[in-house]
């Protein structure tokens, strides 16, 4: 995937984030918008004082309750000064988009300039799957958040720190690691290998030999065969693809909504207004400000639900078939004997 692509899919994710928070924020009432500038502000005077920890919470929950250009040009600042690099990245590409789909030209080029600035200075972690250890249902979280195929072997970048890796199969034992990846422009990679089998799935044991020299399992033990597991109908990729989907729905219907609810506002507006948008009392005005608002929830979550419906089909028609599974061969050794004459049993199945 192409840093381009990287930056699309970052901008489009936080943005359905940012679609999601305004919808629950709007509805819960101006009450929450009081208490949104109230974080807003609290959280720029701990910006300025140094106290980021504290700062960026603050200013992360306001925008959560209510979306704004300039709280997530504040917050990609806090995110930057506090050495989260990527995060900040990501979240200065998110108020670019916000800011185009608000009509606020300066405001877009003040997070594009921003977002490029720390292009460089981006830490990036590729994890490398090799072909044998691609195996059937694999899955790789990365600080418990899964990394589908189509990200496997490209350079993302990630905050500098240590990050989790987790892999884990169907029938495999699962495997761990830690990786610390160093500020300024870092590039690791972390190999996968191919997972061990796990305990229960280890060959049968011998079974013990009879008197009249024929091999007897133990009672009640069955006799597995390795690898039997069908293979599932959704892979990792088309889970990924069917969710990104789902979530360009919602953008797509919370964009209706607030696109009738912004022709509402403005026949409200134009009921009082004389010639709108002129000559409005105060009740005009105040509405014609939330027309203008909710048109640009509509075209945010538009724009979302469109790219992350793209996103998600791409995902859903690249992934590779599912394999039918193939019955491996079952072997038992046991020991064979009788008067005057002993040996082995082999058994197998096909």
């Amino acid at each position: 995937m192409s840093r381009k692509g990287q930056r699309i899919i970052a901008s489009v994710f936080l943005a359905c984030a940012a679609i999601t928070a305004g919808a629950d924020g709007s509805a819960q009432g101006k009450g929450d918008k009081v208490a949104a500038e109230a974080l807003f502000q609290e959280g720029r005077r701990l910006l300025d004082e140094g106290k980021l920890e504290q700062a960026c919470p603050k200013l992360a929950e306001s925008q959560q309750i209510d979306p704004a250009v300039g709280t997530l040009l504040y917050l990609g600042d806090c995110y930057e000064r506090s050495g989260k690099t990527a995060t900040a990245w990501a979240t200065f590409h998110s108020a670019a988009s916000a800011a185009a789909a608000a009509g606020q030209a300066p405001r877009q080029k003040i997070a594009l300039d921003k977002a490029a600035a720390l292009e460089p200075k981006l830490s990036r972690l590729t994890v490398v799957v090799p072909s044998e250890s691609q195996l059937e249902g694999l899955e790789i979280k990365r600080d418990g958040l899964g990394l589908g195929k189509p990200i496997w072997g490209t350079a993302v970048p990630v905050d500098p720190g240590e990050h989790e890796l987790i892999v884990s199969a169907p029938g495999r034992a699962t495997w761990k690691t830690t990786v610390k990846v160093a500020a300024g422009a870092a590039q690791e990679s972390v190999s996968i290998p191919v997972l061990e089998k796990a305990p229960e799935a280890a060959g049968a044991a011998l079974a013990p030999a009879g008197e009249s020299g024929t091999a007897v399992p133990p009672q009640g033990e069955q006799h597995p065969t390795a690898d039997v597991k069908p293979a599932g109908k959704w892979g990792t990729q088309r889970v990924l693809g069917i969710s990104a989907a789902g979530l360009g729905v919602v953008g797509l219907a919370v964009g209706t909504i607030y696109g009738l609810k912004m022709k509402s506002l403005q026949d409200d507006a134009k009921a009082n207004c004389l010639d709108y948008p002129k000559g409005c009392n105060a009740d005009g005005l105040a509405a014609n400000d939330d027309a203008k608002g909710a048109g640009t929830l509509a075209t945010v979550g538009f724009i979302a639900g469109g790219a992350l419906i793209a996103a998600g089909a791409v995902l859903y028609l690249t992934a590779p078939s599912p394999k039918p599974a193939r019955q491996s061969a079952a072997w038992t050794v046991s020991p064979l004997a009788g008067r005057g004459e002993g040996g082995l049993l082999l058994r197998g199945a096909w």
